[in-house]
């Protein structure tokens, strides 16, 4: 029962984003096919038949291992999806960095900051670049 109320929740996540695959709109089917052939294996097997108890056996072993193998599938692309945002996220900060100590360079090279702060310019370019600097430090967003 649990495992239905988990598959609801799926396809409610899967209408609101609008992204539905083939290997998540054939879960269900997957799934039932499992528990179908789990009851009959057992149904088989309590009658004393043992050949087919077996095969309907090995054919819920089957499905529950492709429904792990699904699961983990869609784990894994999910795992990469963060893993690109966070690459991405990690590019902008290392390229703001750079451009940052271009720009204390140049304020400095220009004589816009001859203190150990570097907002004693009458531009204020240096005031800028050291409050971007300290939170580029903290990890936080601009």
């Amino acid at each position: 029962m649990v495992a239905w109320f988990l598959r609801a929740l799926c396809y409610v996540n899967v209408i609101r984003s609008g992204h539905l695959t083939v290997n998540g709109a054939l879960m269900p089917v997957l799934t039932l096919g499992t528990f179908a052939a789990a009851v009959f294996s057992h149904r088989r097997l309590a009658e004393w038949r043992p050949v087919s108890g077996l095969l309907f056996l090995l054919l819920a072993v089957l499905g529950s291992l492709a429904t792990v193998y699904g699961t983990l599938g869609r784990q894994a692309e999910v795992r990469d999806l963060k893993q690109a945002d966070g690459m991405a996220e990690n590019r902008t900060l290392a390229l703001k960095d750079e451009e940052l100590t271009q720009a204390i360079a140049n304020a400095v090279a220009r004589g816009v900051g001859r203190s150990r702060n570097y907002c004693a310019g009458a531009t204020g370019q240096g005031k800028a670049c050291a409050s971007c600097r300290r939170s580029l430090r903290l990890g936080q967003r601009i």
